[in-house]
């Protein structure tokens, strides 16, 4: 077993210079050491750039011609060098040595997993955030279990897997990108984890976010992931699962229009990027049929999503 892991960590910020200052300061205190820092600078117009030249050689930063959504995570995980990649939102905090040390244990005691999602919690409330798993919250946000999701800003990658699947679609911008990636981990035999363990926080912030841009691109992005990856059954059933939720979300909250120009550029470009559909494997979906049957109830759903504004699908 390897105690001492070499761990990248790779921060995606845009517009949010005094978040990330703070995030890298608190990562440079940590004791654990066999540790490298890696800042992707999404384009920012602030002064971000400024801010984390100023770190000089203790991380290593890399800054996009122009913003590219998640793809430009991809420069930072090509870049990093440690067998285990953590990827970090930039309003993330408390990452912690303890955390660090139930990574490194987790990836050595199981072989075959490739990603592990954190516990994220809401830094000033403490209550379970970005909760996209489809189990109850309740039961399951302490537990540990295998799931079909990404959390992508609180998440930890074995690097050698993660090349043989593939990285982020360039062309998802934001939203599904995670779950898309879980499913080609999924289909090379590999698992996705969630630990309950393993805590970190999150600001909420909104600072540089448009508020329609989720209404939009949580429906656009449904047929991309349907496009690449399912076969016609299940499509249809996600889809329908999932644009209802949509509908709604974008009605109650008054960004039905959003939700209408997701849909016309979803088919468009599922079409257009047709040349990139690889269905999973039949034992894939088998896979994915069983966690199906953890789904909450729609009552339960109805309760928790349905009447609480800004919640995403």
């Amino acid at each position: 077993m390897k105690y001492n892991l070499k761990i990248s960590v790779v921060i995606l910020t845009y517009n949010r210079c005094h978040m990330v200052k703070e995030l890298v300061n608190s990562l440079m205190q940590l004791e654990y050491k066999n540790l490298e820092i890696i800042v992707v600078d999404n384009n920012s117009d602030d002064d971000t750039n400024i801010t984390l030249q100023k770190f000089g050689g203790a991380i290593r930063y890399i800054r996009t011609d122009r913003n590219i959504g998640v793809a430009a995570r991809n420069y930072g995980l090509e870049a990093a060098d440690g067998e285990v990649i953590v990827t970090l939102d930039d309003d993330i905090s408390n990452l912690s040595d303890d955390a660090i040390k139930k990574i490194i244990l987790l990836f050595n005691d199981n072989e075959e997993m490739a990603a592990l999602n954190f516990r994220v919690v809401d830094s000033k409330y403490g209550s379970i955030i970005n909760w996209v798993h489809h189990r109850e919250i309740e039961k399951f946000c302490y537990k540990t279990f295998d799931t079909y999701e990404i959390t992508e800003g609180a998440v930890a990658f074995r690097k050698r897997f993660l090349e043989l699947a593939g990285l982020y679609p360039t062309y998802f911008f934001i939203s599904h990108e995670g779950v898309d990636l879980a499913f080609r981990i999924m289909d090379r035999g590999y698992k996705v984890i969630y630990c309950g363990d393993i805590r970190v926080e999150h600001s909420t912030a909104g600072a540089g976010r448009a508020s329609w841009r989720r209404y939009y691109y949580d429906t656009r992005n449904q047929f991309l992931v349907s496009m690449r990856n399912f076969p016609a059954n299940y499509a249809a059933r996600y889809l329908v699962r999932g644009l209802i939720a949509m509908l709604v979300y974008s009605v109650r909250d008054g960004y039905f229009s959003y939700y209408l120009r997701g849909i016309k550029d979803g088919l468009r470009d599922s079409y257009k990027n047709r040349d990139d559909r690889k269905v999973l494997a039949a034992g894939t979906m088998k896979r994915i049929y069983k966690m199906d049957k953890e789904r909450p109830s729609v009552l339960y759903m109805l309760k928790k999503r349905i009447f609480q504004r800004g919640i995403r699908i």
